[in-house]
């Protein structure tokens, strides 16, 4: 379905850009500690993508220590467990839109 709009009929799967599914997981998927995870597709029995199909699976674990991630990226995954960065402008942004939801719903 996500490449769905990106492959005309009879068109090959070769045609297909590179895609990213990026899923962002509050525990490790893998139990080895790291922020990220990077993988591709893969068909079973192949050692290689037989299809060239050229998926990338990105797995990030916030509760991950080691790699390396952007600021911005660990401000999300303290956030994601429940650390709050009052001081940063993103989080101001956040909670302000967060008050002002609250208030609309009384």
């Amino acid at each position: 379905m996500m490449n769905q709009s990106l492959l005309m009929q009879d068109e090959n799967y070769r045609n297909l850009p590179t895609t990213y599914l990026i899923l962002i997981l509050p525990t490790d998927p893998l139990g080895l500690d790291q922020y990220r995870y990077d993988t591709t597709w893969s068909t079973k029995g192949f050692k290689y993508d037989p299809l060239h199909i050229g998926q990338k699976f990105l797995l990030l674990n916030a509760s991950g220590t080691k790699g390396k991630i952007t600021p911005r990226l660990h401000e999300f995954f303290d956030l994601m467990g429940g650390k709050i960065n009052t001081n940063d402008s993103f989080i101001q942004k956040l909670q302000k839109k967060r008050t002002e939801l609250m208030l609309l719903e009384r």
